[in-house]
């Protein structure tokens, strides 16, 4: 009797289960990996940043240059892709086509992108190239740093504009917006960040 009871099912030890990792969506790990990326930016800019001012504090040569004036007409535009994005995400959470956004945006960076060839253009054409002055050399390097970068985004917002409105391998339309908007707003502050350091540290 004493066996029976030990073997009774009230007093058998019931192994606890394991608690299931939460399930990440396709979107879920595209933006982790974003922000994986943004993180590894930051720390290239920084390092550019850091040589920038340890190089003005040496003096000597450090001579300011005049940047063209497209360059803040470009830093307009560029805030305004921004805004056009944000629409189209707004349209997007209402249930309505975020198309004419998202092509808008992606025009608006490539014109952000000619305009600075164009500035660079006006700024060589003063006789400021690579290397005529430490100031005139970090602009070419951190504008330039930048518009590789903005290129890449570029293509991002390509195929957020070509992204399927039913979704694609797992990823939603509004997922596709959302990672691609991360990367461009990140360029944004990236870029108004750069122009700071070059008002301030002339």
């Amino acid at each position: 009797m004493g066996d029976s009871l030990a073997r009774s099912p009230s007093s058998q030890v019931v192994p606890l289960r394991r608690r299931r990792a939460p399930i990440r969506t396709p979107t879920d790990l595209a933006t982790l990996g974003m922000w994986l990326a943004l993180g590894s930016i930051s720390m290239l800019f920084l390092a550019l940043t850091s040589a920038f001012v340890v190089r003005r504090g040496l003096g000597g040569d450090w001579i300011p240059v005049q940047l063209p004036v497209l360059v803040w007409a470009n830093t307009g535009v560029l805030l305004l892709s921004s805004v056009t994005l944000e629409l189209g995400r707004r349209a997007l959470r209402s249930g309505r086509t975020d198309q004419g956004f998202a092509w808008t945006t992606l025009g608006l960076g490539v014109t952000f992108l000619v305009g600075q060839m164009v500035a660079w253009n006006q700024l060589m054409s003063s006789g400021v190239s690579v290397g005529t002055t430490p100031y005139g050399s970090f602009f070419y390097v951190l504008t330039g740093t930048h518009a590789v970068h903005l290129a890449g985004g570029i293509l991002g917002l390509l195929a957020v504009a070509l992204w399927p409105q039913q979704g694609w391998k797992g990823v939603p339309r509004a997922g596709a917006v959302k990672v691609a908007g991360l990367f461009w707003h990140f360029m944004d502050i990236l870029w108004v960040g750069i122009l700071l350091l070059f008002v301030l540290g002339r």
